[in-house]
């Protein structure tokens, strides 16, 4: 088994950019697929002309659901079904060295366990799938629940993010996030792993050295509550930061409107709480 990799490119183009472009030099024997999600076209268009030549997209059906969810959910049990093992990395996690020897003896691992799903140890939070997971389509029991997050959104439908929402309430935890449910099924049937991100524990080699940026969704909300004020600042300087490293031509193709908002919350976000 050599596992393929998947990346839902959404919003941002430098960061997608970057993110491939990592996978490429450094997990250098494995395909790579890219799904572009929330973006308007001509920026879509924009992003082919500098992804790497060896990365394939996957076009996502017209007027599918672009939640996170249910574009994983679509490469999984439609495009990619007959995949044998898929990881799905996060748009803004970045490989900083060499893993082709972590993802072989992940293979390896999993194949010996008979897997069909593996996602993140973490200290906290509930998302199962941030910033990856590893899933193998075939061994996906075609029973198993839904990818979808537990209570559902009612009548909720993924907005561009260059169209800003309003208020923030909207953020909220579910019962159970991101296939978890899918997760909890696979478990009791001896089909579900971990992994571990930073430190070796129990047996287990972490992830190669890497960076996770997260928070991009922030910036689709005009409003920030004060409580976050300092996870927001932090964002702000951190994404700054990353943009400042791009090249120039990858810059000359990111969203107008992203780049506006991250200045906007510079502006607005105090240095210090209140």
């Amino acid at each position: 088994m050599n596992s393929d990799i998947v990346v839902i490119s959404w919003w941002s183009n430098c960061l997608g950019l970057r993110c491939l472009s990592n996978l490429c030099d450094y997990a250098p024997d494995r395909r790579v697929f890219v799904v572009q999600v929330g973006k308007q076209e001509y920026l879509k268009e924009a992003f082919r002309n500098y992804m790497p030549e060896k990365v394939v997209e996957l076009s996502l059906p017209r007027k599918h659901l672009e939640e996170h969810w249910a574009v994983c959910e679509w490469v999984v049990r439609k495009k990619l079904n007959r995949h044998e093992g898929l990881w799905f990395f996060d748009h803004d996690f970045f490989i900083e060295e060499n893993g082709e020897g972590w993802l072989k003896m992940m293979d390896e691992a999993f194949a010996a366990q008979k897997t069909a799903l593996a996602y993140p140890v973490k200290k906290e939070g509930l998302s199962i799938t941030n910033p990856a997971f590893w899933i193998d389509p075939k061994r996906l029991p075609e029973d198993a629940p839904g990818f979808s997050p537990i209570p559902a959104l009612a009548g909720f439908r993924s907005r561009k993010p260059y169209a800003p929402r309003k208020p923030m309430k909207q953020l909220r935890t579910p019962e159970k996030d991101t296939m978890v449910a899918c997760k909890e099924y696979l478990a009791q049937l001896g089909l579900a792993t971990r992994f571990v991100l930073y430190e070796k524990e129990n047996g287990f080699t972490p992830v190669p050295a890497f960076s996770h940026l997260g928070g991009l969704y922030f910036f689709t909300y005009l409003d920030i509550p004060p409580v976050l004020f300092p996870r927001t600042r932090k964002l702000v300087k951190e994404i700054k930061a990353f943009f400042n490293s791009c090249p120039p031509e990858w810059l000359e193709i990111e969203d107008p409107a992203l780049l506006r908002r991250i200045a906007e919350f510079d502006q607005k976000i105090p240095v210090r709480p209140v």
